[in-house]
């Protein structure tokens, strides 16, 4: 957005929508990696609730196959 901010009058609408449209697709993206991250994560959660304590931590366990 800040990018957007730098333009003036002088610039075309097509380009300022343009680039609008190319800022939007990348927040659109980053929503859509951060609900992925968001369920992944609420799995493991839960599964550590579910866990009895002699088990690896779900999270570790994830994390270290990563």
């Amino acid at each position: 957005v800040g990018g957007l901010l730098t333009l003036d009058e002088s610039c075309a609408c097509a380009e300022t929508r343009a680039r609008a449209a190319r800022k939007l697709a990348l927040i659109e993206q980053k929503m859509a990696d951060l609900v992925v991250m968001q369920q992944l994560l609420g799995e493991l959660v839960q599964q550590c609730y579910a866990g009895d304590g002699g088990t690896i931590c779900p999270i570790i366990e994830a994390l270290i196959r990563e």
